[in-house]
């Protein structure tokens, strides 16, 4: 009972570092969880957890990192692959060597391998720390996509650095030819064995579905299960098990997402799970370094060997070689010339660093080095250490140096928290109104495509409506938004979006898949409005319903018979006059069809686009076809409606039967995608609570309709 009521305890201290948060921004939250870790520890009555190192990292590390590999932004990481890998493996390296130096120097009764392996331990960033500091503090884009990889792949070299370092010490025996060559082993080992189970798994997923499972719970459970089977069996080979874990989650990032209703269904419920179990997960690591500072304080504390303020000096002294060194590394290492790359539609200096625009090379070297936090893998890695050596003697100042590791975490969290925002550009409130903006557009075309991905035969014509309902919210927020686009940009890709128009519609016609006539007529409004607006502002919409009036324009001036000029239809119609009638359906049915194919192809093109340039004109775009297309789907579900014999087009009306379900999964589907863009750091809390408080209106007002 005594482990349940402390399980219960730490899980309640971690609803309460939230609540806390909420009301005391200044601390983030992995600081709030290590001071709550401390009070609890202090009580007798509550349970004592041993921290048994290997234990800790399978269970806390493993689906942590792979659930950041499946997060992480690929193209982002690929872009900035080279400085990543400076980081990640070089910084580690020369770490090791001179922080290594100068523990031994400092402290000669830490023999030079214990020193190094020290170092070890300190030298690789946490990836829980650094994604737990990310969504707090605004950091600039391309340096926390260049932060979360390097924490990605350097625990890995840490690790290994760590027991080659300890095997030295315990064995007396060291040899840099067979620690490179098993470094390469367990490093390229890891990335085989997570390609290998996840190809595997893949597999399994397959064969199973081919039987006709499509059990949500039993995927689910096999998605939870993944990180550590894959580990284990990393480790069971003497390979990196962090890699294979980061790499299987960056290769299910790849998986398909609109399979079948049931796979859409899948993700959406994954997404909730992950996001929960990453939640509990983190909070624990950082309340079990809580739980564990006071009884590694109480050790060198009042041990008369040391002084207290020496041993405190000790660890400032570290802490910033540490942070030098990373200073200098990320100035100085990489060579060669300054290149802009685009990321998620920002200009990115890579020159030996990544530096955002606006940013200088030594401030942007500063943020990387003041944003390197140390955490739970650094804790796990000294608290591993043997208490004994091969010849019998105990192991040299194993307690200074677990000490000292938890005083240099302590001081990272502390620097990113309090001093790294100083270095940092406040938010204009006009800043912070155009982020909420734009995430609320990208966060509706989130839902849209997510509620596509639900559609059915039989639920196909409320789908519509809803995203209908959905992108005229879109064009509203849009619309407000108006001001903060760059007209140049807009008018370049809606000239390009037309083309893209063009060409497809011209391909249809090759392969004959629409009417000759009316693919005709619809390239020659698109040739027409090119021509037009290349002597004005090319901002044709939101004007979707002058586009369709101008097809049944069109129509009728083609299809009136002499005499009829723009009068309404005679209401005693004549056989001709019907068969005219019937014509003027049929070709504006064909006229939507061939928009409605046109628009898909447009928007997955925007898409592609979006995955490398995520700017305020891709995303209007987007949201515009959205719009289009849903308008589009309605007017046909409405005909098909209408020929089966209805006579009346119902408005859309939420508290209607038929669609009173899906209602409250797309403001559940919204919520989702507000948590995910607040854990990813795209929007601050403030933001993130002023959106859920919009949904809760919207609700209200349902409700009270």
């Amino acid at each position: 009972m005594e482990l349940f009521y402390g399980v219960l305890l730490m899980l309640g201290a971690i609803l309460l570092s939230n609540l806390i948060n909420r009301f005391v921004p200044a601390f983030s939250i992995p600081i709030i969880q290590i001071i709550l870790g401390i009070v609890l520890s202090l009580f007798p009555t509550v349970y004592h957890f041993t921290l048994d190192p290997e234990l800790f990292l399978i269970l806390f590390l493993a689906p942590l990192l792979f659930h950041d590999g499946m997060q992480a932004d690929k193209i982002s990481l690929w872009t900035l692959k080279k400085p990543i890998i400076m980081l990640a493996l070089g910084l580690v390296f020369f770490t090791v060597v001179v922080v290594g130096v100068l523990i031994n120097f400092m402290v000669p009764a830490i023999p030079l391998a214990a020193a190094f392996a020290l170092a070890a331990a300190l030298a690789p960033t946490d990836a829980v720390a650094v994604s737990s500091i990310g969504k707090r503090i605004k950091i600039p884009e391309g340096i926390k996509n260049l932060l979360e990889g390097e924490a990605l792949i350097n625990d890995a070299s840490g690790i290994v650095s760590f027991q080659f370092a300890v095997a030295a010490m315990v064995t007396g025996t060291f040899s840099l030819l067979h620690a490179g060559v098993r470094f390469l082993y367990v490093a390229v080992g890891g990335v085989i064995i997570g390609v290998i189970m996840t190809a595997l798994k893949y597999l399994l997923v397959k064969w199973i579905r081919s039987l006709g499972m499509e059990n949500v719970t039993f995927h689910l459970l096999l998605g939870i299960l993944t990180p550590f089977i894959i580990y284990m069996a990393a480790e069971e080979c003497r390979v990196s098990g962090i890699l294979a874990v980061v790499i299987s989650g960056v290769i299910h990032s790849f998986e398909g997402k609109k399979l079948n209703p049931e796979t859409a269904i899948l993700n959406v419920a994954s997404k909730s799970i992950w996001s929960t179990l990453t939640f509990v997960l983190n909070g624990l690591v950082f309340l079990i370094l809580g739980m564990q500072l006071p009884v590694i304080i109480k050790t060198i504390w009042y041990d008369s060997k040391f002084s207290n303020l020496i041993t405190i000096g000790y660890i400032l002294v570290i802490t910033a070689a540490m942070m030098l060194i990373r200073f200098l590394w990320s100035f100085f290492t990489v060579g060669g010339n300054t290149k802009v790359y685009k990321i998620q539609g920002e200009a990115v200096q890579v020159s030996g660093l990544i530096a955002e625009e606006g940013l200088g090379r030594a401030r942007a070297s500063l943020i990387i080095s003041m944003a390197g936090v140390r955490g739970s893998v650094t804790l796990a890695s000294t608290l591993a250490l043997p208490f004994v050596l091969g010849s019998g003697k105990s192991f040299p100042e194993r307690n200074l140096i677990i000490f000292i590791a938890a005083g240099v975490i302590l001081c990272s969290l502390l620097i990113a928290n309090f001093i790294l925002p100083l270095l940092l550009k406040k938010e204009s409130t006009e800043e912070v109104s155009s982020e909420e903006r734009e995430a609320c557009l990208e966060i509706i075309q989130n839902v849209i495509r997510q509620l596509n991905e639900l559609e059915t035969e039989e639920n196909r014509f409320n789908i519509g409506r809803l995203t209908r309902n959905l992108a005229l919210r879109a064009e509203e927020i849009r619309n407000k938004n108006y001001k903060k686009t760059s007209l140049k940009e807009e008018r370049k890709l809606r000239r390009e979006v037309l083309s893209w128009e063009i060409e497809y519609t011209r391909s249809l016609l090759e392969n004959h898949e629409v009417d000759e006539g009316i693919a005709s007529k619809y390239l020659d409004i698109l040739d027409g409005i090119i021509r037009k607006n290349d002597r004005k502002r090319f901002l044709f919409h939101p004007n979707i319903n002058k586009i369709l009036r101008s097809f049944r324009i069109m129509k009728n001036r083609q299809f009136r018979p002499y005499g009829f000029h723009d009068r309404k239809m005679q209401i005693e119609k004549t056989q001709l006059e019907k068969i005219q009638m019937e014509k003027m359906q049929m070709d504006r049915m064909q006229m939507e069809r061939v928009r409605h194919l046109s628009s898909e192809y447009v928007l997955k093109l925007l898409y592609e686009r979006k995955e490398k340039e995520d700017t305020f004109a891709v995303n209007k775009l987007i949201a515009e076809y959205e719009s289009l297309k849903a308008l589009l789907i309605s007017r046909s579900l409405l005909s098909e409606n209408m020929q089966r014999g209805g006579n009346e087009v119902e408005p859309f009306n939420e508290n209607s039967n038929e669609i009173k379900d899906l209602v409250p999964l797309s403001f559940q589907i919204e919520r989702d995608e507000i948590q995910a863009m607040y854990e990813r750091g795209r929007i601050s809390w403030e933001t993130a609570q002023k959106m859920r408080s919009d949904i809760a209106m919207m609700e209200l007002q349902l409700k009270k309709g």
